[in-house]
């Protein structure tokens, strides 16, 4: 089961992402997958998919100054454009990513409709197939750190 969860800090004015650990079964052997949260540019970037996914979220050249209408602008179009470089016809996934703009934690999920969404200013966001449990979880702690929420 698969969980990204990112959690704003409004008060400290930052971002805190976490992933369960990624391994991927092939016959006897265990693969590592690719980090679920990672950097991209001045943006975080929690995902969860398939090969193709994660393929094309690292052919996208992603701002290293984060702006409040990026995502919503040029995201769709970077990420058709990376999948037609790469030869993609399709993919699955879903992603949160997350940046300080104007001194405001903003979240954003998006996924393989190609479809970007603002979380609300100040909300806690979880994707993948433990998605449900994990906000259940946040809702739960929410007097907690936000370290100790996304653990």
């Amino acid at each position: 089961m698969t969980a990204v969860v990112a959690i704003p800090d409004i008060r400290r004015k930052r971002l805190v992402f976490g992933g369960d650990a990624a391994v991927t079964a092939c016959g006897d052997m265990f693969i590592p997958a690719p980090p679920k949260v990672r950097r991209a540019g001045g943006y975080l970037l929690g995902s969860a998919g398939d090969g193709a996914w994660f393929s094309m979220l690292a052919a996208v050249e992603w701002p290293v100054v984060p702006s409040l209408g990026y995502p919503e602008v040029g995201l769709v179009r970077d990420l058709r454009d990376a999948a037609k470089r790469l030869g993609i016809d399709e993919a699955g996934g879903s992603s949160l990513l997350g940046a300080i703009v104007e001194g405001v934690p903003r979240l954003w999920s998006f996924e393989s409709s190609l479809m970007v969404d603002a979380v609300p200013t100040g909300a806690f966001a979880a994707i993948g197939s433990g998605a449900a449990p994990a906000l259940g979880v946040m809702f739960a702690t929410k007097t907690a750190t936000p370290e100790r929420r996304a653990r």
